[in-house]
């Protein structure tokens, strides 16, 4: 099988407007690819051999989770490439320990060959090493650039905050952009006088539901429909059923100082060259700035409304992980478990949060739900694979093509890790570079070998529909179940709609038209 040479391409997010000239041209993704192109043609080892691009357009170099880098590396684990060209260093990655394992000892295991053309850096003129203190400080200077870059970044925002700029691409409810400066807000005279209400009538003594509930039945929109009515397209997600208020949206809405005309920064952090997750500030490190846009309420009516709010005091319980499986027949929303003394029920939210909800009666106790499921799903399967004339009793004993590329995909599994204990003996003086390479080289034939054995054996494999051929599997797999197991279940089931009792539909993981 032979190898391939890689270009790999990345242009970071901050090399995006180039187009303005606000950074050289070499950092384009053309001109990396012209630059790259021109050097492979210019060498003769190179310009023979198959040639691969791998890019990346618009990814931080502090981050090694970019689609283009990760399939050269599935792509040189597989033993598919022999050399990686690239036009820096810093194109690989600006870790700089990060990149010093890349380059020292994940690579040479692969006997991958790297050169980063306007480095003058070429792996095969170093014995097993990154290329001394040189290439070493190069990837520290890279690693260095984007901690500068991310400090200059927060410093320019926190200018901008300290001016009152709004720079936030999220608009709280109540607000809208000015049109006369992007960088300001206005009131939004129809959301402002919904928010002025949330306000007033908890300050008259009512809870968070009870407020939830009237705006409800007075069919108010709520911060997503209102946006969506409106023409925006910067809300999370485009709902299928009517949207209602609940007491977390008042409860965001009561808490947030933005309607008093403070604008609120550093709430979370996360830096460039992060994992890209944030924490959260200490409240006294929050930055707080009066008075940048018109109030909508007063702070005699906000410390009003949460001095007369009622909290709602829960039990402690262990975090909910609910999964939708069930679904209301009247208003398609998903249903929830409720406890009951009784036994536990299924109910409809909206009838919770809407006073007149016509899914009030919508209540159906979840033993009788799942027996019904049960009895279904063990009728259907065993029609259903009867009819196909599967034998779950005597299946044939015959090794599928399947199975034996299960077992050659193990052997190269275990070829790579004697390869990866081969270099390490070699780094440490116990075996020769003449015995590393010999041996190296054999082991790499062998799984060369199994790859193709593994390639012969998949055009072995029946042309029959596999989604077909999983779903029957799964299916015999819950014939007979005596308890019921949802984790099986929603293996073959996608979603149960109920109207009541006697009115359960099922909607199967299928499209045979036997399930129809």
């Amino acid at each position: 099988m032979s190898k391939i040479t890689a270009m790999y391409i990345r242009l970071s997010m901050e090399d995006e407007d180039v187009s303005l000239n606000q950074k050289e041209e070499s950092n384009s993704v053309s001109s990396q690819r012209e630059l790259l192109e021109s050097f492979i043609g210019n060498h003769s080892e190179l310009k023979d051999t198959k040639v691969q691009e791998y890019c990346d357009d618009g990814f931080t170099g502090t981050k090694f989770e970019r689609p283009g880098y990760m399939k050269l590396m599935e792509d040189v684990r597989a033993d598919k490439i022999s050399c990686i060209v690239v036009k820096d260093l810093s194109r690989l990655g600006r870790d700089y320990i990060e990149v010093g394992s890349l380059l020292e000892q994940i690579l040479p295991l692969y006997q991958v060959r790297v050169i980063a053309v306007n480095d003058n850096y070429d792996s095969d003129n170093y014995d097993g090493s990154t290329g001394g203190m040189n290439v070493a400080f190069k990837n520290l200077i890279y690693m260095l650039y984007s901690r500068d870059l991310s400090n200059k970044v927060s410093s320019a925002m926190h200018t901008r905050i300290l001016k009152g700029e709004n720079i936030s691409g999220q608009l709280r409810y109540g607000y809208v952009k000015d049109p006369n400066d992007k960088h300001k807000i206005i009131v939004d005279p129809e959301a402002a006088e919904v928010v002025k209400l949330i306000f007033e009538l908890t300050a008259q003594g009512k809870s968070k539901t009870e407020v939830a509930n009237y705006l409800n039945a007075q069919g108010i929109d709520t911060p997503s429909a209102y946006k969506k009515r409106k023409g925006s397209r910067n809300f999370f997600h485009a709902v299928e059923v009517k949207s209602l208020w609940s007491t977390s949206s008042i409860r965001d809405i009561l808490n947030d100082e933005v309607y008093l005309g403070k604008l609120i920064w550093n709430k979370t952090k996360k830096r460039v060259g992060s994992n890209n997750t944030s924490s959260y500030v200490p409240k006294d490190e929050w930055m707080v700035i009066e008075n940048c846009h018109e109030p909508i309420i007063t702070q005699e009516l906000f410390d009003m409304a949460h001095a007369n709010s009622k909290k709602c005091v829960r039990s402690k319980r262990g975090k909910r992980n609910y999964n939708p499986f069930y679904y209301c027949g009247v208003c398609g929303r998903a249903l929830a478990p409720s406890k009951r003394v009784k036994g536990d029920i299924l109910l409809c939210y909206s009838s919770r949060i809407e006073e007149n909800s016509p899914c009030k009666s919508n209540r159906v106790e979840i033993a009788k739900v799942e027996d019904a499921i049960m009895k279904t799903v063990n009728m259907y399967a065993t029609v259903y694979l009867d009819e196909k004339g599967i034998k779950r009793a005597g299946k044939s004993k015959e090794v599928s093509p399947e199975e034996k590329i299960a077992t050659l995909e193990k052997k190269v599994k275990s070829l790579s890790s004697k390869k990866m204990m081969l270099y390490s003996d070699y780094k440490d003086d116990k075996l020769t570079r003449e015995e590393y390479v010999k041996r190296s080289k054999a082991m790499v034939e062998q799984i060369d070998e199994l790859h193709q054995e593994i390639e012969q054996l998949k055009t072995e494999i029946p042309p029959e529909d596999n989604s077909s051929s999983k779903f029957e599997t799964q299916l015999e797999s819950i014939i007979n179940m005596e308890s019921f197991d949802r984790e099986k279940i929603q293996k073959v089931i996608k979603k149960v709609i109920i109207n009541g009792e006697d009115n359960i539909e099922i909607v199967w993981n299928t499209d045979d038209p036997f399930f129809k």
